[in-house]
Formats: structure tokens, sequence, C-alpha cells
């Protein structure tokens, strides 16, 4: 049973930015509190006083399915269709070769997201199983299959690894939390997500209704947070120290 505390509140928001967003784009936000707005176009980032900073599009790949700021220096975009991985660097320019998952990886990525020490996590929707990989896309470990587990059907959303845990989040299942060696350790049930975001162990969660909320690891509940005047209900929340940013209608809100 999902657990949902009552609101703690801010004494005041201080609006940073308010920017153009359109309906299709999403949100991150790395450790250096930049913001990145990623449509599967393009996407742009910008600093912590919303302005734009860098650029990417690559249309010859078609749509990304998604991106990952965990390491700032280092982002990376994911286009699952193409099965092509580009590494950027902190002005979000290619830094080497696009990674062909088609050529390197022997299996059905269908999520991935960065690790420590060079590394990378895959979910492999033939095996059924999270498997992470050194640079060269060698297998490191695997969970083995999860179908074991009683956990069958799984089709990632997102993967996050944060504080030397991997986080797989999937509509259906809520949050699945692994140790390195692929271990699972800990479930989280989730109410219905339109969006989450993980920095440095900090989850926090918008609801399909508009409503977000931090999640507290000691007593295992979500807690909703107060939220600044937006101009409809957000569908997406970040937040890195105190800057947040929301995604509100067709605007893109940076706040502390």
């Amino acid at each position: 049973m999902i657990s949902i505390g009552v609101s703690f509140f801010f004494l005041s928001w201080f609006t940073i930015a308010d920017l153009p967003a359109s309906e299709e784009a999403s949100l991150d936000m790395d450790a250096l509190g930049h913001a990145y707005l990623w449509t599967p176009e393009k996407v742009v980032m910008f600093d912590t006083n919303g302005k734009e900073l860098a650029f990417y599009s690559e249309l010859a790949f078609g749509d990304i399915q998604s991106i990952d700021v965990r390491d700032a220096l280092k982002p990376l975009v994911f286009y699952q269709d193409a099965g092509k991985l580009v590494i950027l660097d902190n002005t979000l320019s290619a830094q080497s070769e696009v990674i062909d998952l088609f050529r390197v990886y022997d299996g059905m990525a269908v999520a991935i997201c960065s690790s420590i020490d060079n590394h990378f996590w895959v979910f492999d929707a033939q095996r059924q199983e999270i498997v992470r990989v050194d640079g060269g896309f060698n297998e490191v470990t695997a969970s083995g299959s999860l179908s074991a587990l009683g956990i069958d059907g799984l089709y990632p959303e997102q993967l996050f690894e944060s504080n030397q845990q991997l986080y797989v989040w999937e509509e259906d299942f809520g949050f699945l939390v692994f140790d390195l060696f692929g271990t699972l350790i800990r479930k989280i049930e989730t109410p219905d997500l339109a969006h989450v975001h993980l920095r440095k162990g900090e989850l926090l969660v918008t609801t399909k209704e508009g409503a977000v909320m931090k999640y507290h690891w000691m007593d295992y509940r979500f807690e909703e947070i107060e939220l600044p005047p937006l101009p409809v209900s957000p569908r997406a929340a970040v937040k890195n120290a105190h800057l947040y940013g929301f995604l509100s209608g067709e605007r893109l809100i940076l706040c502390r």
C-alpha cells in the first residue's frame, strides 16, 4: 500500500525564469543545476538562471528515447529505434563516435543509463535482465532473469544510477532498486506517475493529477510538497539542492 504524508511548506517561492516549452517536452536537471528541456528531436540546456547554454539535435537517428545527465560532463542521448547511443560533453557536442548498439551489444536494449567507472546499465527486454557492461559493452554483471523474482513483462521507461544503486522505473511495477551486482534490494510502489526524477538519492515524482511528492527512504512513504504559483498543474518536476524546475502547460519555470 502506498503511504502519502501531509504536505510540507515553503515560506515563499522565487521565480528565476519562465520559458516556453512545448507540450511534448520532458525535463531533467543535472548535479550542477542545469535544466535540460528535451523532445524527440532535440535537447536544450539552460543554466541556473534560465539562460540557454547549448543545443543538440541529430535528426538522422530518429526520435530520442531518453537522456541521462547523471554525469554533467558526459550526458547520454539514447535512440532506441536506431540503436544509437551518443555521448555528449558539457556543451552538448558529441565527444566521440556514436555507439552502435546493434553492433556492440548482443541483445535487445530498450533502456540505458550511465554507471560509475565509465560503465553502463542496459535493460535487455529479450533476456528480461538488468545488465551492467563496461565501456566496450562487455558484460560485467547481470541480474539474471527477473521472471525468477515474479517480475514478468518488464519494459522500463527509465533507468537511473544514484549512490551506487540502480533504479528501474516502470509504470506498472513502480521502482525496482538493484545494487551494483544486479541484486534486487527494494521495490517501491508508486501512484500513477507522469514523471520521475532522481538526483543524489533524492526521489521526486509527479503524479498524473499534478501533485509533486518526495520519497522518504527511512519510513517508505511519499510526502506531497506545496507548489509555487504555476499556470496549470505540473506534468514534470525536477530538483537540485534548492533549485526546482517545473513543466506547466507550455512553460518551463525555474524556482527557488
